[in-house]
């Protein structure tokens, strides 16, 4: 099972079960937008760039993004904006299960209150 440490720390303390995590992490899944899709978003590359990294792809195992580096497209600093604006795209896991009532926004904001507290100490 793929793992959210907040999700599993409401697990944890029994506000929620593995398999509302579970779905919640499926809807996530769902929501992550493409890198090339975000690249052409943000003018970062070409539709012709993009098409030539997807058909390098079609070949190999590798990423879109190390593809793109190789290629002379990007650079490791656009690399690292383009995946940080993919995942502030993404929906946080405890705002999801909020959506789908498996948590109520009190509980919500004190566990995560409380999560954060517990990571900084870390």
């Amino acid at each position: 099972m793929v793992k959210s440490m907040f999700g599993q720390f409401l697990v944890e303390l029994g506000i929620v079960n593995e398999t509302s995590v579970y779905e919640a992490l499926n809807i996530q899944l769902g929501q992550k937008i493409p890198i090339g899709k975000i690249a052409l978003q943000e003018d970062v590359l070409t539709m012709k760039q993009v098409f030539k990294i997807l058909n390098v792809q079609a070949d190999n195992n590798k990423r879109f993004g190390e593809i793109a580096i190789e290629l002379g497209f990007i650079d490791g600093l656009h690399l690292k904006e383009l995946l940080a604006t993919q995942k502030n795209k993404i929906q946080p896991i405890g705002e999801i299960l909020f959506k789908m009532e498996k948590i109520s926004h009190d509980v919500l904001e004190r566990t995560l209150k409380e999560f954060k507290e517990i990571m900084q100490d870390a």
